[in-house]
Parts: C-alpha cells; structure tokens; sequence
C-alpha cells in the first residue's frame, strides 16, 4: 500500500502535536505501508487574512482563525496536488482534517484526528470567543473533510458521535481507533509488576502532568490531596508541566517540578522515573481531546483518576486501568476509590497489571497501526468485507429510552466491518420509538410491537438473522459495547468457534467489577458466562433451539449449558466486551433469578455438580446479595466491593 501522509508540520518532528503526528505515521509503516510525506505544507494567507485578523481582533476583540478560511485550504490542497504529480499513491491520509478539507483527487483520503471542529468551539482558550465567520468557515470545511473523504477515523466514540450528530456524517466511514502512548515501550508484565511492587508504602505519591493547570483541572488534583490528607492517607502530588501557586498547608505535600522536556534523554528519563514510582495519574480534566498521558502512564501500570469528559473514557477504561468520576463529585468518590485501593494492596496491584494489559491490547500505536492499516485494506479491497464473518448485535428494549441511544451509537461506533444491527421494541410507549427513528440510520431493522416477554423477543430477533453463520450477540438498552474495537478483537480471538465468549464489567454507581473467565461445562453448575459479552452462530440456534420462554430471567443460563452440552465448539477471550448497569431484570427480581438458576442446575446436572450449584445459589448469592441491599439502604453502597467474585 502507497499512502501520502500529509501535513501542515514536519511529521518528522516528535515536538509537533506532542509526538503524535509522527507516532501515527510511524505506526503505518510499521504494518508495511510505503509512506511518501507531504509537508510541510506551505502557509498560503495572504495579507487579505492576516488583515482581517487584526480587524477581528481590534474591532471585537474576537479570534479569527485564517487556517479556518477556505483561501488556505484550497493553497492546501494545490500544493498536494502538486506534490503528488506523477506518483502512484492510493490513499492520502492526514491526522487533521484542514490539510485535505478542500482536497479532491483519485485516490481515496481518509483522516484520524481526536476531534471535530464543533467539539473544539469554545473548548480549548485558542478556540473561545470565535469570530463568527471563523465559526462558519470551520463547520463547513468540517463538513466538506467529512463527505470527501472515504473514511474518518477518530481517536475517541465521544469525537465519533460529534461527526454523525453534528455533521451527518456517514456511520459507514466513521471509525474509532484510540491513540498509543507517545513513548517507546518495552516492557513486559513480568517487568510492570516488579515496577509496581517497587512503589513504597510510606507515602500515596500523585502525578499531574499537564502545562494548562486550569484545563487539566490541576486544582480538583489540590482538592483531592486535601482530602485524602483529611483522611489520615500519607500523600504527596508531583506536578509536571505547570508552576502553580501552592498554598501554605500544602507546602510539605507538593512537588512542583515545572516543565520537563520529554524530547530529551534527560527529560524522557525524568518522566519515566516518575510514571514508575507513582501510585496514580491524577488529571481531572474540564476539557481533554483524547490524553495520549493516559496512555503513557498505562505503559508503566500506573492507574489513572480522571474525569469522564471528552474523550478519556477511550483513554481511561473505566475499572480496568483507571476510574472515571463525573466532575462534580470527583473529589470525594476519586478519595473514597484510593483510599480503598491504598487499604488493598492486592487489589492495588491487580489494578496496576489490568492497566498495563490494557495498554498492550488497547493504548498502544502498534495495536493502533494495525487497527488502521487493517481498515485502510478493507477500503481498497472491497471484497474484504465478504470474507469476514457477519456479526449481528440484537437489542431488545421495552421503555428503554433513558439509555438506549447510548447502546446504539457504541454499536454505530464499531471498528469492524461487518455488522448487521437489529432492535426489537416491545411496544415501548417512553419516548424509545423516538430514538429509534432519530437513528433509523444507524439500524438495519427495528421494530416497535407487542410481545410476550425477553426471550420471545430475544427469539424473534434470532429469527431475522438469515445468514447462519453469522455471530449473534445481545446489547440490550443497560448494556454498552466497552470499547470501539470490541467486536473486531472477539472475532479475531475466537478463531471461529461455533461460541466465543469474552468479560463483562458490572457497573454500581460509582463502583464496578469485572467478571468471565474460561469455563467448562462443570463450572456451568455454579457459575454462568456473561451473555451479554457472549457470540454465537446462528445455526446454533438451530441444532441447539432456541430460548425456553417459560424462564423469565434465566434462559440465557440454561441455553448456553444446553450450548456447551451439545457441544459446540467455545472458546473464551479474554477481553471486557460490554458494560452492563446493574439494578437490571435479573437484579430487581433476585428471588425469581434464584429460583430458576436452581432450575437450571437441576434439568442440567445431577451428583456432585448439583449439590455444588445449589449450595452456591443458597449460601453465596443470596447472602450476598442480602448485604449489598442492607448497605444500600445504608447509604454505603460506595463501599461495595462484591461486584467480582474472588
């Protein structure tokens, strides 16, 4: 594959966009692409803008961005053409979408980028207080990038959702593919956890990093050390980047390095030193594009506490290499989860290597290139798509609505190609039928009528599935699909068995718990796969059959043991496939569910495996679930720490 890598600075340059222009065109050629750069691209404003600039500025004291105005874009776009004369080149790609807004050739362009210039309005300081024309001139050249190009690719699902509801982009070229560290990495497990076991117990050392104290949230980290100062936890903030002012009862408790240059070998040393003998990142951002430091202190299995803002829950995988915590109450809930997790120093270490594992599947430009290269492939050979499996996501909804779009843009949002979606609604009369027809685009069947309960619709859905032996796999209104690249990693992972079944985080509130783990037919007396993080042939359906509709809660559990019975050919994954809240039916209904797993256990086992099954339903599950409801009602549900069996 010949792409031209286009941009407006030396791509070359590891100062430029902190590193990751250069990262990113490093990452394609190492999956083999031949990569011809373009740029830097030549600022063609002439003295018309800059003197319109001046006015906006004098006149109104209003920002007026030339790189915004289509003069510039069409200079872009000659100069390309220029520069591409003559050469043989499939793709043009750009991290941005300015340098190829007004850009049209032969050969396809594409774009991956961390942001829409809607998102940015008002966002970042350089993007407040805009002249208004600035703000017309960008929207449309948002727009022009996002109907020429053959493929937006962005680094978050928050800056994904903004091309489809802002632009109207198409779903069908919008993809997510996260952003790697900026960073060499050559770590290993083994090393990670001596890292970590190095960390000292004397003292919970912080880590902020970020040269816009303000925008980083550098005072909610202050707030924080307070706080967990207040309860009794020996701490200590290290403050890279910034130089802010500290406060008189903060002095023995901060340390503020200032600017640290990570382009030098001395700088670079300085950083790792600190990301390693760290417990937490600490970076409550009030506005964050993506956060390539999330990624980096992944690297060295360092647990990030941030806020759920912008693009960093793509950057922070909530429960596995970090929390995330809304704003307004980040301080209180962020000390409660460290002061637990600096009580727990197994737990703390568990924590530490999910992060790290989290950084070699998910935060990494390797894993990144091979995300991209793989949909750039896809792109020129259209007949990639046939030979992939076909996977289709079925949600079942009745009244619904308060979540559901959330569960249809995570599947809009999907990386692999070759998905089929389906909603069945049970007649819902809540505002879902809305939703549903806001996003008729998004779906390729809905429909809205009557039915006689979970699994009848569950089975209806089944029976619009025509190819056989395409994946099924269930993402109700409560459940969200955990990451972009989900699906596109269980199909690679599952080597194509007939049932393929992967992790699924449990979310309380603030508190969450990750479950699955490789099972055998055995174990299904005590324990069942997470279904909603579970794939299954379609033909399964038919030499196993289809859902017992006389269960109302458990006929998931005695299908897929009537699934490993049979048997067809299973294999677990191990990755976090979907986010399910809990208080869901099973949940709210606790005694029925008791009651028919038992059920279960008994048409499905008998001896010792019986005895096993019954006895975990009678003297594990429903005590348990006794204590979570009296801490519930007690207020101290924060304090739960249940959610993951031991």
């Amino acid at each position: 594959m010949k792409l031209a890598y286009v941009t407006t600075y030396d791509a070359h340059d590891a100062s430029q966009w902190s590193g990751t222009g250069a990262r990113m065109a490093k990452a394609l050629e190492g999956q083999g692409v031949d990569v011809t750069y373009v740029g830097p691209l030549a600022d063609p404003a002439g003295a018309q803008l800059a003197a319109r600039r001046l006015w906006h500025r004098l006149a109104g004291g209003r920002r007026f961005l030339r790189e915004r105005h289509r003069q510039v874009t069409r200079g872009y776009a000659s100069q390309i053409e220029q520069q591409l004369a003559g050469r043989d080149i499939d793709i043009v790609f750009s991290p941005g979408t300015i340098p190829i807004a007004s850009f049209s050739g032969k050969a396809p362009v594409v774009f991956w980028t961390d942001a829409t210039f809607a998102q940015m309005v008002g966002l970042y300081p350089e993007f407040e207080n805009l002249a208004p024309a600035s703000i017309r001139a960008g929207n449309e050249l948002e727009h022009a990038a996002l109907t020429s190009s053959s493929l937006a690719i962005y680094a978050s699902d928050w800056a994904a959702r903004s091309a489809l509801n802002d632009y109207g982009a198409d779903p069908s070229k919008v993809h997510v593919i996260p952003f790697g560290a900026n960073i060499d990495c050559d770590r290993s497990a083994v090393s990670v956890s001596e890292i970590v076991r190095a960390r000292g117990r004397d003292v919970c050392r912080l880590l902020f990093v970020g040269v816009d104290w303000t925008r980083k949230g550098g005072d909610i980290a202050m707030d924080l050390l307070t706080t967990l100062a207040a309860r009794g936890i020996p701490v200590e903030l290290t403050v890279v980047g910034s130089s802010p002012v500290v406060p008189d009862h903060l002095h023995d408790k901060v340390v503020v390095r200032g600017y640290v240059d990570k382009s030098t070998t001395i700088g670079r040393r300085e950083l790792d030193g600190l990301f390693a003998r760290s417990h937490f990142l600490v970076m409550p951002s009030r506005a964050e594009c993506f956060g390539i430091v999330f990624c980096e202190a992944s690297s060295f299995g360092l647990p990030s506490i941030a806020s759920d803002v912008g693009g960093i829950p793509s950057a922070v995988l909530h429960g596995r290499s970090g929390y995330l915590f809304s704003l307004t109450s980040l301080v209180e809930s962020a000390a409660s989860e460290i002061t637990a997790l600096w009580n727990d120093r197994q737990r703390y270490e568990e924590l530490c290597a999910t992060t790290f594992r989290a950084f070699e599947e998910h935060l990494n430009w390797e894993v990144a290139g091979v995300a991209c290269v793989s949909r750039l492939n896809a792109l020129l050979h259209t007949g990639d798509r046939a030979e992939l499996p076909l996977v289709t996501v079925i949600t079942v909804v009745y009244n619904g609505a308060r979540h559901l779009e959330e569960t249809i843009q995570a599947v809009a949002a999907q990386t692999y190609p070759n998905i089929e979606y389906i909603v069945v609604d049970g007649g819902s009369t809540d505002g879902t039928v809305e939703i549903l027809e806001r996003c008729d685009n998004l779906i390729d069947r809905w429909i809205s009528e009557p039915d006689s309960g979970l699994y009848d619709a569950m089975n209806k859905a089944v029976g619009f599935v025509s190819d056989m032996s395409s994946y099924i796999v269930f993402a109700h209104a409560d459940d969200t699909l955990a990451g972009s690249d989900v699906i596109e990693r269980i199909v690679a992972l599952g080597k194509g068995a007939d049932l393929i079944y992967g992790r699924m985080l449990f979310v309380d509130g603030e508190t969450s718990g990750a479950m699955g783990r490789a099972l055998g037919l055995s174990d299904l007396s005590r324990e069942t796969l997470c279904h909603p993080a579970t794939f299954v042939r379609r033909h399964v359906f038919d030499s196993v059959g289809p859902f017992d509709t006389s269960f109302r809660i458990a006929a998931d559990h005695d299908h897929i043991v009537r699934c490993f019975a049979h048997p067809v050919s299973t294999r677990f994954a191990d990755v976090i496939v979907t986010r399910m809240r809990m208080r869901g039916l099973s949940d709210n209904q606790f005694v029925v569910s008791c009651r028919e797993r038992k059920r279960v256990i008994r048409k499905h086992f008998s001896g010792v495996a019986r005895l096993a099954g019954v006895a975990q339903v009678n003297l594990y599950d429903i005590p348990r679930n006794i204590a979570r409801h009296l801490l519930d009602r007690a207020g101290l549900l924060g304090h739960w720490r249940a959610l993951k069996r031991p």
